[in-house]
């Protein structure tokens, strides 16, 4: 296998200095001084019809900013000049937002509350009625023999709790479900 040589010599490239060019520099917003702004509002009013564009252009402004200007000087006088600050005013201060953020998840927390106080009440209420199950239970007389509900579960519990619903297994058993019924209403 033959290598073939690169028929042109490689040149030498100039240094890589990068010299800014100011035309292509980010602007940054201009800033008008109130002593400004009344001036060209003075040269504005004193504009004939059409002489108001060549203004504007040589002063690198749009007549919206005049229209602006015009307003802050009929509403706050030279110190309305002062404050055109970029952008819309802000319509909560810091406090007042953090206000709002606050209230918002008060209002959160106290919907989960809620909830969480609904699902306990529910609980009560269902292991009341698993005791009162089980104390009319307890009553019953199995085929002629005296023996508790608790007596006949495999679990061997004197009265239904939490802990023993958890590890009962014997919740599943239809027979255990159906011979208190058969008692209630042979009773």
């Amino acid at each position: 296998m033959q290598v073939l040589a690169m028929p042109k010599q490689p040149t030498e490239l100039p240094p890589s200095e990068v010299i800014p060019d100011a035309k292509l520099e980010r602007r940054s917003r201009r800033v008008f001084s109130s002593e400004y702004k009344l001036r060209i509002l003075n040269e504005a009013d004193q504009c004939e019809h059409g002489e108001l564009g060549p203004l504007l252009r040589r002063e690198s402004l749009y007549s919206n900013q005049l229209q602006q200007w015009r307003r802050e000087f009929a509403e706050g006088g030279l110190a309305g000049l002062d404050k055109s600050a970029p952008g819309p005013k802000a319509r909560l201060t810091a406090e007042q937002k953090e206000i709002e953020r606050l209230k918002l998840q008060n209002q959160r927390l106290q919907k989960k509350l809620a909830v969480a106080e609904g699902c306990l009440e529910l609980q009560k209420k269902a292991l009341w009625m698993l005791d009162h199950l089980n104390e009319l239970l307890s009553n019953v007389v199995y085929a002629g023999q005296a023996a508790t509900f608790a007596d006949a579960s495999p679990c061997r519990s004197p009265s239904l709790n939490s802990t023993s619903l958890t590890t009962c297994s014997s919740w599943s058993n239809p027979m255990i479900r159906r011979q208190p019924l058969r008692a209630l209403r042979s009773s």
